[in-house]
């Protein structure tokens, strides 16, 4: 489970330059990430490092901050 879920975050990301040109036409506000690493590449390192089931936990936590009252910058898995 853990590898599928890896290999779909993998797959997302490579989707993320058709997504930007899309996205940014509509919501030009919300076309670049606010965090370094991007909220997928965050993930994809704790889903590695704790398990699935921690991993997307602090995923979740990472993309519920993602909102322009959020913060912003390099903030990488602890």
């Amino acid at each position: 489970m853990k590898r599928i879920t890896l290999t779909i975050i993998r797959a997302y990301q490579k989707t993320a330059p058709h997504r930007k040109i899309i996205m940014g036409q509509f919501f030009p506000f919300f076309s670049t990430c606010r965090y370094l690493p991007t909220c997928s590449e965050y993930t994809h390192e704790a889903i590695s490092k704790y398990g699935i089931v921690k991993g997307l936990l602090k995923g979740a936590v990472r993309f519920a901050s993602c909102n322009p009252l959020g913060g912003h910058g390099y903030k990488p898995l602890t």
